[in-house]
């Protein structure tokens, strides 16, 4: 007798067969897929740096605002300092004379005759704060005419209104890589807007403690000493310009809005104003005369080609986004000290 194939008993052997096929299928279709990958996608690119451009260093076309009131003697040691650093033009200097004090008057125009001078003589008469009340107008006069007044340029100094200016006072001195640090940080003014300002000083760069010149960093204290800053920060302050103070203005948790300000481990300037309108000499031996300047023994800032590129890295690794990356680096891969 011969054995029937009943349909029931070869329904598993046609599911089987089906779904063999199915896997086959897919299997095919997944190599046909990933070998067009290979043919049509571009290659892995390499990791972009942080910096993909050379940072240009104009350290020529910062304009330098000098303020100055009634101290020819420092006047003159800050100019001796100034007229030193590398590749200062003295076209770029604007020399801001606040009153009419005639020892600085005569002074500026017997020496110095060839640098431009502004001057202010408008004076504000207050009980309460006779002195900080001058300072503030005095800063938003240097302001609005940095970044309000059009002029034409001067020598390599391109016309104003100008896009960020380099402000100092009549008692300091600096490195001679003053202005190529400026330039080489001044692009981040631009790039990243949580940053306010780019000091050249640090408030905690003492003697034994300061030790690296190379090193950036940032903080949200606004460091009113030597900095640069952008035209579009006075442009959101001016209408509401502190009657005094104007330094605490900036730090105010209103107006600094967490942006932070650039600062160096090693100073860029020294302060030697032992005798100033709001420092005594005990606040200055404690704050101010043990910060070490920068001497310039390694060239940093504008050096030859290696230190430049790894300086461009150090400049890019100060954005916002990889500078908080880069601490917490520093941080995961610190030595924990359990016992001293």
């Amino acid at each position: 007798l011969k054995m029937r194939h009943s349909p029931k008993r070869n329904v598993p052997l046609v599911i089987s067969l089906l779904f063999g096929f199915l896997i086959s299928s897919i299997f095919v279709l997944s190599i046909i897929s990933y070998v067009s990958t290979l043919r049509l996608s571009p290659k892995p690119q390499e990791p972009v740096p942080l910096i993909s451009t050379p940072i240009k260093h104009s350290p020529n076309t910062i304009p330098v605002a000098l303020l100055t009131y009634n101290r020819p003697e420092y006047l003159n040691r800050t100019l001796i300092s100034l007229l030193s650093v590398r590749d200062i033009d003295p076209r770029q200097i604007i020399v801001f004379q606040h009153g009419s004090d005639p020892s600085v008057t005569s002074f500026l125009a017997k020496e110095y005759g060839f640098l431009r001078v502004i001057k202010n003589t408008a004076r504000i008469e207050s009980e309460d704060y006779p002195v900080v009340a001058n300072i503030a107008s005095q800063y938003r006069f240097v302001f609005s005419y940095l970044f309000e007044k059009s002029s034409p340029s001067h020598g390599p100094l391109p016309g104003g209104p100008f896009s960020s200016a380099l402000i100092l006072e009549d008692d300091l001195e600096f490195s001679e890589d003053l202005l190529h640090y400026f330039a080489s940080l001044s692009p981040l003014l631009d790039s990243d807007p949580s940053i306010l300002a780019i000091s050249g000083w640090n408030d905690n760069g003492f003697q034994g403690y300061s030790c690296d010149p190379t090193l950036i960093h940032r903080t949200e204290l606004f460091v009113n000493l030597c900095f640069l800053v952008p035209r579009r920060v006075f442009l959101e302050f001016r209408e509401s310009w502190p009657y005094a103070e104007w330094d605490q203005f900036f730090r105010e948790t209103s107006q600094a809005r967490l942006r932070h300000t650039i600062f160096p481990e090693v100073s860029r300037a020294f302060m030697f104003g032992e005798n100033g309108s709001t420092l005594a000499t005990a606040r200055f031996d404690q704050y101010f005369r043990g910060v070490r300047l920068f001497d310039g023994e390694q060239r940093v800032f504008g050096g030859d080609k290696d230190q430049y590129d790894d300086m461009n890295f150090q400049v890019g690794r100060l954005n916002e986004e990889d500078y908080h990356r880069y601490v917490d680096e520093l941080v995961r891969s610190a030595l924990v000290i359990k016992t001293l």
